[in-house]
């Protein structure tokens, strides 16, 4: 990959190896999402390219769609099952036996000096080989690799499995591999935007499928107060799928990553083979472009996939 000169450009690379993990398959009422929880299918709702989320306080969301319908997003009843990796699992790390290598196994950070929001986050990230092999059900697991922004440091990280602190949210253009994600999914990649609040519903765009050697551009642009805009580009063939979600719990944004996410990968061949490289990435503040230092995080994973930050 050719040196980012630019001062507020950084590059990070994930590569892909190894990774070996085994979980149940989900049921079909709970799936699980980005940040480690089984959600109940009925708390997750795809909804058109181009919607606008918008906070109803204590009794859920309403969300408008481009043509103008209004659909009201109860508040989820359904509690998600706290982040618990499978205490069956036949695959164990190869340094810590006891614990699985479910969630973010390699990422990227970075904190805003002062802890300020962002307001913007943009970059791109290449669609990489399809896995080698899969699961007989295409529900049986899920890879997830995406930019994000969020409100606070947490992360399901395989050897720090603790629940998210309340009030929690990460917005991010995810692509992902497999059907354990309700409203679409399978062999095959496919890119959508993604509204998590981890202990309210989420919400996510059309689901489009994308094709190995795609490169993608996430971008997260506050566009008001407490609204953002999540937007999932295909630059090699104009395809796009978007939100914007305006809520008070977005008023700050103070964290950025890169990452790779997996669920219920019973296999090393279960993952892709060639690396995925998050580029041109460009990130400000209220201040204006700011010069990101990334730290990279590999987890006790038994994959060795690796996160690597590449200077200008």
């Amino acid at each position: 990959q050719k040196a980012i000169t630019q001062t507020t450009m950084r590059q990070c690379v994930i590569i892909l190896l190894l990774c070996l993990c085994a979980h149940q398959i989900l049921g079909h009422e709970f799936r699980k999402v980005p940040g480690g929880r089984d959600v109940w299918s009925g708390c997750m709702h795809y909804v058109p390219s181009g919607s606008h989320i918008f906070d109803d306080h204590l009794t859920g969301a309403s969300v408008v769609y481009p043509d103008g319908t209004i659909k009201k997003i109860p508040k989820c009843e359904v509690p998600a099952k706290p982040y618990n990796p499978h205490p069956h699992s036949s695959y164990k790390s190869v340094n810590s036996p006891e614990i699985s290598a479910n969630g973010w196994q390699s990422w990227t950070s970075f904190n805003t000096p002062d802890n300020s929001t962002f307001t913007s986050f943009l970059g791109s990230f290449n669609v990489p080989d399809t896995p080698p092999k899969w699961a007989a059900d295409p529900d049986a697991a899920i890879l997830y690799m995406f930019t994000g922004v969020q409100n606070d440091n947490w992360v399901p990280a395989p050897q720090d499995p603790a629940n998210p602190p309340p009030g929690f949210d990460i917005i991010q253009p995810v692509l992902q591999y497999g059907g354990g994600s309700t409203g679409g999914g399978g062999k095959y990649w496919a890119l959508a935007s993604w509204y998590v609040t981890v202990d309210d519903s989420y919400l996510i765009s059309d689901l489009m499928q994308v094709d190995s050697g795609d490169v993608i551009f996430g971008n997260m642009t506050k566009t008001g107060e407490d609204t953002w805009f999540i937007g999932s580009l295909v630059t090699n063939t104009g395809k796009s799928s978007n939100l914007v979600a305006t809520r008070p719990r977005l008023y700050t944004q103070p964290w950025a990553y890169c990452t790779l996410e997996i669920y219920n990968v019973d296999s090393c061949q279960w993952l892709p083979t060639t690396p995925i490289y998050f580029t041109n990435m460009s990130l400000a503040t209220e201040a204006g472009s700011i010069s990101p230092k990334w730290t990279a995080y590999n987890g006790d994973n038994p994959c060795n996939t690796k996160a690597t930050i590449e200077s200008p």
